[in-house]
């Protein structure tokens, strides 16, 4: 191309590629604010999600208690305390009755 072309084209594109670079700011600008957005949300779901799951190993180890067993045995079951002298232990599979 001729020095005159270059002279009568040179000032649009100068124009063009600034204009272009500042809409491509802009435009990643708003990208890394809608993946901020995105990563807070997915981190606010994650800590509702492991709170949750705290939650619920504390409402099993609730449920699952030896005493709340034995309750239940106790008072919806045909069970009663052992006894001493009623336990009856496996040693190594054989019966270990004690005296």
């Amino acid at each position: 191309m001729s020095q005159r072309v270059w002279n009568e084209i040179g000032p649009f594109l100068s124009v063009f590629i600034v204009v272009t670079t500042l809409f491509s700011l802009v435009f990643l600008k708003m990208e890394v604010r809608r993946h901020s957005y995105a990563l807070w949300k997915a981190t606010r779901e994650y800590q509702k999600l492991q709170n949750h799951n705290r939650l619920s190993k504390m409402e099993l180890a609730q449920v699952m208690g030896a005493d709340r067993v034995r309750r239940v045995a106790l008072s919806k079951l045909p069970l009663q305390e052992a006894q001493k002298g009623q336990i009856i232990q496996l040693d190594g599979g054989q019966i270990a009755i004690p005296q």
